[in-house]
């Protein structure tokens, strides 16, 4: 069976962590000495604008860490960017990517209720962010939300992990949803 391609890469200059956090499977990241950032500082990040957006390494490098299948490292960099961002759209759209992240550990970790929650709170934000629009930080926000109800609704269980590289992927691209 051939695996799809692998996403397209928005920061690739970064180096991708050496394993995907897993709630209560792997070290964690920051407060175990055999995590994968042990002893590293926090991500930092100026504000995400709709002017910077293309260069902004916490956005970019969040789209690639989700993309990859490691969300609680992309909800990590997101985080940094959302504390700095005072644009209500901007960070309307952060704190429902961020809370998007969380679902996929909850379902990921069988907690059904859990994903639920967070994808219901995650849907909120990111509809809140494109009240003028679709489209935000060259983020395609409506085709998310409908991808990720079409998915959630037919998964109501995690996925296998060997599928994870089917999963839905976030594009930046001024492309319709597919």
């Amino acid at each position: 069976m051939r695996r799809p391609p692998a996403p397209a890469r928005y920061a690739p200059d970064r180096d991708l962590p050496r394993y995907r956090h897993r709630l209560g499977q792997t070290p964690h990241p920051r407060t175990d000495p055999e995590g994968h950032s042990w002893g590293s500082p926090e991500p930092e990040s100026p504000p995400l604008t709709h002017d910077n957006w293309r260069r902004h390494e916490a956005w970019l490098f969040g789209i690639d860490l989700f993309n990859q299948g490691y969300w609680w490292e992309a909800h990590e960099w997101w985080e940094a960017a959302w504390h700095a961002t005072r644009d209500d759209a901007m960070g309307h759209l952060l704190q429902g990517l961020i809370q998007l992240a969380a679902a996929w550990l909850k379902w990921e970790d069988g907690n059904r209720k859990g994903r639920r929650g967070l994808w219901r709170r995650s849907r909120d934000h990111l509809l809140t962010a494109t009240t003028e629009g679709s489209s935000l930080a060259g983020l395609e926000v409506a085709c998310v939300v409908d991808g990720m109800d079409r998915l959630f609704a037919h998964n109501a269980v995690r996925p296998d992990p060997v599928q994870t590289q089917d999963l839905p992927r976030l594009s930046l691209s001024p492309d319709l949803c597919p």
